[in-house]
C-alpha cells in the first residue's frame, strides 16, 4: 500500500512550540525533583501503592532513574512522530485541499496529548519520588492519575470534535 498523502511542510505554531517548552519543562521537572531527593531516598523504597495509598510494592530506588528515562524516551519518541503528520489515521479521506488543515490539527493534538502524558507522568513520578524519600503513603497519586486522566478525556473528546471541523471543506471552496 503506497501512501499518497501530499507532505507539505508545515512550520511550527505559537502553540506547538509553547506545548514543546512545556514538556521540557515537565523533564526539567522530574530532573530536579529526582536530583533534589534521590540522595535522600533509602536503597529501598516504595514503587507502588494502592487505592487505599498504602504501599503495596518496594523496589531498588534506581526504580526511579529508569522511570525518568522511560518518560524521556515516551517524550522525545512523540514529539518526533508530531513531525509526520502524513502517516497519522484520519477519519477522512486526505486530499491536497484539506491535507494542511488536517496535518496542523493532527500534530497540535498529538503535541497536546504528548504534553499531557509527560505532565501525568511527572506528577506521577513526583508523588512517588517524593514518598519514597519520606517513606510516606501515597495518598495524592489516586487523586492525580484521576485529575489527569479527566483532563486527557476531555482533550480526546474536543480533539474528536475538532477533527470531524478539520476534515470538513470549508464553505467557499
Amino acid at each position: 500500500m503506497s501512501n499518497s498523502r501530499p507532505r507539505i511542510d508545515l512550520p511550527l505554531s505559537k502553540a506547538e512550540l509553547f506545548l514543546h517548552f512545556l514538556g521540557i519543562a515537565a523533564i526539567v521537572f522530574m530532573a530536579v525533583i529526582f536530583c533534589t531527593v534521590y540522595i535522600d531516598m533509602p536503597d529501598r523504597v516504595p514503587t507502588h501503592w494502592g487505592f487505599d495509598g498504602e504501599i503495596d510494592g518496594y523496589g531498588s530506588k534506581s526504580t526511579y532513574i529508569w522511570i525518568t528515562v522511560i518518560g524521556i524516551v515516551m517524550y522525545a519518541g512523540i514529539a518526533v512522530l508530531a513531525f509526520f503528520p502524513h502517516v497519522f489515521n484520519y477519519t477522512c479521506e486526505v486530499t491536497e485541499k484539506n491535507a494542511a488543515r488536517l496535518y496542523r490539527t493532527g500534530r497540535l493534538w498529538m503535541n497536546i496529548i504528548n504534553v499531557e502524558m509527560i505532565w501525568m507522568f511527572a506528577a506521577m513520578f513526583a508523588c512517588g519520588v517524593i514518598g519514597a524519600a519520606r517513606q510516606t503513603e501515597g495518598t495524592l497519586m489516586l487523586p492525580v492519575i484521576l485529575g489527569m486522566t479527566a483532563i486527557m478525556t476531555v482533550s480526546c473528546i474536543m480533539m474528536i470534535i475538532q477533527f470531524s471541523k478539520a476534515g470538513e471543506e470549508p464553505e467557499g471552496e
